[in-house]
């Protein structure tokens, strides 16, 4: 698994890639929303997350390990 590297606003070192849930978008009627799942890195002091990579089933460990990946490579890929 790759290191995550510091955060780039604060300089902290990031907490983890966490599974979270994204709140549909307000337009949609509450009964036909999807619920959203992903994974994304966050920053243990200042609260900055890195891009939210979206997974189609958060039960699925196989799917998920590959998602943590490239959650982690959203985070440690930005430029310098």
């Amino acid at each position: 698994m790759t290191e995550l590297e510091p955060c780039p606003f604060c300089g902290a070192p990031a907490l983890g890639v966490n599974l979270r849930e994204v709140a549909p978008f307000v337009a949609e009627p509450a009964r036909t929303a999807k619920r959203k799942f992903g994974y994304s890195a966050v920053c243990s002091s200042c609260g900055a997350r890195g891009p939210f990579i979206e997974v189609e089933d958060p039960f699925n460990n196989e799917q998920g390990f590959a998602q943590v990946e490239l959650a982690t490579a959203g985070w440690n890929g930005r430029a310098e």
